[in-house]
């Protein structure tokens, strides 16, 4: 008992006297210090999560105040959230809004009352815990929605970076007949159509086109287009670009094409110039076989187009003419194609320094009449057996001058064609230089044919007049001194013979045995394509003699000036 008292009495309970009061006070300041501290600590947490201050405020109240804090929240947050669905419903396209409206709304529906739930069961002091929890619950909701939104607005605005084709056919369909139109730069999806008079100038526009009909028709007369680049990447039949207009100008235009690249159907006078052609490097263009590509510039029963400049890579036929007359392809380079230029029942087409390398055959002239070929270059087509720098097929007057053939299986080949003009060629460093077949009343003259494995083979080719050529092979004998050879040259008919009726025996082409079988054959040489007066040099070595000689006059000029300075200071020195 008396440690009961003692120990009531040091703590001031049940206690009588004057410090009683004191002791009373210290007693509900405690109890009151308790019962703050689940209010604290939610205030500690609302703070941590950056909370506004007026729900901290709200959150020292009762449950009833709690509870209604809550609800606020809860139509605030839900209110947020509205916005921000109403936000992404505009950004996001397709299937996507549906799915973000019923996340939205599934959200709100079950967060709220379950809160309100919460917050009513518990008793007293608990309640602001429960205001903390529904507001970070709330919170997270609305951040998840916020993130969805951004989410939504990047993917819109990436699939907008290639805008509907809508917007460029726009402006053309709104374009007045004979203004120029400058697109605006970016990438749009195709296809476009030309109906009227326009020039249209693009040149930081991008025409992309996925589908199978054809990127850009051109079908007014007198239309330009200038700088496009187009992605037409698709492996299809139709063409990139299709002229049906007259008088068309297609300048600048860079073309990625999986089918061909421009096609101009039944239209006269148009210009193509300074375009860049490539076959696609997508996986499904790559597998497309060489001969199912597609011709870089097709013309068919279209005449008189200038077709200069363009650069064309990888594909079928380069430049490519069937019943299209008085073209002029002039400085084009076509690369790793089939043909680099290609003629086929076309009449007075000119052909005029072009490039090509790398392609099975350099230009091919078939059933053609009155084509010149002039300044051309035409290298390492040697792809196959089959190869040429120059074939004429069905060919008749044709002129050839001035080209340079390198590198080839077979620098010139000439097959059932007559009434030609071949002169001041040069062959070099081919397998076989020149190559006749059924040729005849061809006129062949001032060709010099170096480096060969083989200068020339034929069969069945007469009546050709063939006079004043270099033959790197021939050893002649010039008696009078006036640059040809006393002895004609005589092209071998035996192994073109041979390999005609025996495939197989190319293998000995240009092989010791097969020379030695040539040595021996002699029959029939009155039939021989001959040249009658070979060049004793090479019209190359005869322009080098000319230049150097030319170089004598300046040299002997230097000569005596230099000789007179060098008299002057030896005067000089002397006095």
């Amino acid at each position: 008992m008396r440690r009961q008292a003692r120990h009531a009495s040091s703590c001031g309970v049940g206690t009588t006297g004057p410090n009683s009061a004191k002791n009373r006070a210290k007693v509900s300041l405690v109890g009151r210090i308790g019962r703050a501290l689940p209010g604290l600590l939610a205030l500690s947490v609302m703070v941590a999560i950056g909370v506004p201050s007026s729900a901290v405020a709200l959150s020292a109240g009762t449950q009833g105040d709690a509870t209604r804090f809550v609800a606020e929240q809860t139509a605030v947050m839900r209110a947020k959230a509205d916005s921000a669905v109403a936000v992404q419903s505009e950004t996001m396209q397709g299937n996507g809004t549906a799915v973000a409206d019923m996340r939205s709304a599934t959200m709100q529906a079950s967060a709220a009352p379950t809160v309100a739930a919460k917050s009513a069961v518990m008793p007293g002091d608990a309640a602001p815990i429960v205001a903390v929890q529904s507001m970070a619950k709330q919170a997270n909701a609305a951040s998840t929605l916020d993130t969805q939104t951004i989410a939504a607005s990047q993917a819109a605005a990436d699939e907008s970076a290639a805008q509907p084709d809508s917007t460029l056919q726009q402006l053309i369909d709104e374009a007045a007949p004979g203004a120029q139109l400058v697109l605006p730069s970016g990438t749009y999806e195709g296809e476009l159509v030309i109906d009227k008079e326009l020039q249209l100038v693009a040149p930081e526009t991008i025409l992309r086109y996925t589908g199978e009909a054809t990127a850009l028709r051109v079908e007014a007369n007198r239309a330009s287009v200038s700088g496009l680049t187009i992605l037409d990447e698709t492996v299809k039949s139709e063409p990139t670009v299709l002229v049906t207009g007259d008088e068309v100008r297609l300048e600048g235009l860079e073309i990625t094409t999986a089918s061909g690249g421009i096609w101009v159907r039944d239209a006269d006078g148009g210009e193509l110039r300074d375009n860049v052609i490539g076959w696609s490097r997508q996986p499904e263009a790559q597998r497309v076989r060489p001969a199912a590509k597609g011709n870089g510039i097709d013309l068919y029963g279209a005449h008189d187009h200038l077709i200069v400049g363009n650069t064309l890579r990888e594909l079928h036929d380069g430049i490519y003419l069937e019943n299209s007359d008085t073209n002029e392809v002039t400085e084009n380079r076509i690369y790793d194609s089939r043909y680099g230029v290609h003629c086929m029942y076309t009449i007075g087409t000119r052909i005029y320094a072009n490039v090509g390398e790398g392609n099975i055959t350099g230009a091919m002239v078939m059933n053609t009449q009155d084509v010149e070929m002039i300044g051309n270059h035409f290298s390492k087509q040697s792809e196959n057996v089959n190869s040429q720098g120059l074939l004429l097929f069905d060919a008749q007057r044709t002129l050839i001058r001035d080209n340079l053939l390198s590198g080839n299986r077979v620098g010139m080949y000439i097959e059932q064609s007559s009434d030609n003009v071949i002169e001041a060629n040069r062959v070099l460093d081919n397998f076989t230089g020149l190559h006749f077949i059924a040729a005849s009343g061809n006129r062949v003259t001032g060709n010099e044919l170096r480096g060969n494995v083989a200068d020339a083979q034929a069969r069945e080719s007469t009546d050709n007049e063939i006079a004043g050529n270099y033959w790197d092979e021939h050893r002649g004998i010039d008696a009078d001194g006036d640059g040809y050879s006393d002895i004609s040259y005589a092209i071998n008919p035996l192994y073109a013979g041979i390999a005609q009726r025996r495939p197989p025996f190319q293998l000995f082409y240009q092989s010791p045995g097969m020379r030695f079988l040539e040595g021996l054959y002699q029959a029939d040489m009155k039939s021989w394509t001959t040249d009658v007066s070979p060049l004793m040099k090479p019209p190359s070595a005869a322009e080098e003699d000319g230049e150097a000689a030319s170089r004598w006059p300046a040299g002997v000029a230097g000569a005596l000036l230099l000789g007179g300075a060098w008299s002057v200071i030896l005067f000089a020195r002397r006095r």
